[in-house]
């Protein structure tokens, strides 16, 4: 190869790889998630599910090799995934994309807090999916973790709504007593896995939770914020006073 040849070489792009964009908002689940794949990559959704299920997927030290689920994990982001990409490829680029996240955030806190990386993550959708303010998901959080501290039930719906007897997006009186591992307000503690894709603020929250003396919370406005209680009492004024 002449100088001359070398230099073309060294300097011609390569030719462009095909990609497509693909967006994953905050809080989606994973079959929510498969049928994003579907729409924009075309991969069937059926398809990405069994991958996200037999795949050999861990992140450690966030998501165990024993992990029931790598729901939460795939993480919320837009992506330019290559046009030829399968499901294992997709899984791996939003795992990764974990990772990289996780690499600024303060784990160290998750062992002062009592909980593992994985529990923060699953204390981290919850979160995603009660708050929709990011002033509040710290005070959120930090009711969540007064609650575990004191041994008293989360009582989130969005836990029970993952694993909704009649998934219509409403919860009846009789879905309330539904027997699911799912159901904190029948079961005490976190629910077995995450409830869906944390976003860096919910995962932050979860690892920074505010100091606020709150037991309760309860929507109050259209805009998405909560009104905040101390006692059952307190609780119950603002369910009155924000028509719940």
């Amino acid at each position: 190869m002449t100088p001359d040849e070398a230099f073309r070489v060294l300097t011609t792009p390569p030719e462009p790889v095909p990609t497509l964009r693909l967006t994953i908002p905050e809080g989606y689940r994973l079959t929510q998630i498969a049928d994003r794949v579907e729409e924009e990559l075309g991969i069937p959704a059926k398809r990405f599910l069994k991958a996200t299920e037999v795949g050999d997927w861990s992140l450690p030290p966030y998501l165990p090799k024993d992990a029931p689920s790598i729901e939460g994990f795939l993480f919320p982001e837009t992506y330019f995934v290559r046009k030829d990409a399968d499901a294992d490829a997709v899984i791996r680029e939003l795992l990764d994309q974990f990772g990289t996240e996780a690499e600024t955030l303060p784990w160290a806190n998750a062992q002062e807090l009592g909980v593992t990386p994985y529990e923060v993550v699953t204390i981290a959708s919850m979160i995603e999916r009660e708050a929709a303010l990011d002033r509040e998901r710290p005070i959120i959080a930090g009711v969540i973790y007064n609650r575990l501290k004191i041994g008293m039930n989360l009582g989130i719906d969005a836990t029970l709504l993952y694993d909704d007897p009649t998934p219509d997006g409403q919860l009846s009186f009789s879905d309330l007593e539904y027997d699911s591992p799912y159901n904190t307000r029948l079961n005490p503690g976190l629910p077995p896995t995450p409830i869906a894709s944390p976003g860096r603020a919910s995962l932050e929250a979860a690892l920074n939770p505010a100091d606020t003396p709150y037991l309760f919370y309860v929507l109050c406005g259209a805009d998405g914020h909560h009104a905040f209680g101390k006692t059952e009492a307190e609780h119950e004024a603002n369910r009155i006073r924000c028509g719940e």
